[in-house]
């Protein structure tokens, strides 16, 4: 969720939140539900033998999603959204956000609020044609992404369609493609591929991933970030 927020809108932490204007917030009603809410999750997150308790995670994003919606209803009452969406959100930046579970895993309570708030936001303003150096002379329109995809992981990275060539140390400048599957082990119906992708970024943290040989990383161990 962090990475998330920094990639959108290029802060995080309480700088952001100041520049939301979320100051007042925290006596919104459903704050208390959310601290308990957020309790639960760190207890089952702690004593768990899985890394993702789905229960406990599940009524949390939903307590959180209860303050968003607050959030939202008093931007859009207030005309406040596009103003925001232009002083938050970076240029010509689409974000593609791929969550491994039906919600969003553990995390601190600001990163989750944040996330929230700026999935929104880029939700919004939709897609922006790419500009600069990300751009080909002649090259088709990307078509919009989605913000959040939910239920699959990442399983592959490949040479972007139009930028055919044979991945090695020093391909990082190169656009790259990302297969998405629900089982790691083999394909299904619902799986695909986010084509032209100029940054990837792959969250550190205890799941097994295919790119360290199936080894088991605990955080702050893996380097998460695959500059593609």
């Amino acid at each position: 969720m962090q990475d998330f927020v920094r990639l959108a809108t290029g802060e995080m932490g309480r700088t952001l939140y100041d520049k939301l204007g979320l100051r007042g917030a925290e006596k919104f009603g459903e704050v208390r539900e959310v601290l308990l809410a957020e309790d639960a999750a760190r207890r089952a997150h702690m004593w768990s033998m899985t890394p993702q308790p789905p229960l406990a995670f599940t009524r949390l994003h939903s307590a959180y999603e209860a303050v968003v919606n607050r959030i939202w209803d008093y931007w859009t009452t207030g005309g406040f959204v596009e103003g925001l969406c232009d002083r938050v959100l970076r240029a010509d930046v689409s974000v593609t956000w791929v969550v491994g579970g039906a919600v969003p895993g553990y995390s601190y309570g600001l990163n989750r609020l944040l996330a929230g708030l700026v999935a929104r936001l880029l939700a919004q303003r939709g897609g922006r044609p790419l500009t600069g150096s990300g751009k080909k002379p002649g090259e088709p329109e990307p078509e919009c992404r989605p913000v959040i995809i939910t239920g699959l992981k990442l399983k592959s990275l490949t040479a972007a369609p139009d930028d055919s060539h044979l991945c090695h140390a020093n391909c990082y400048t190169r656009r790259h493609s990302a297969r998405l599957q629900a089982d790691l082990a083999a394909p299904g119906p619902g799986d695909y591929v986010v084509e032209y992708l100029d940054l990837v970024v792959v969250r550190h943290g205890v799941e097994q991933q295919p790119f360290f040989g199936q080894a088991a990383l605990s955080e702050q161990i893996t380097p998460f970030s695959f500059p593609a």
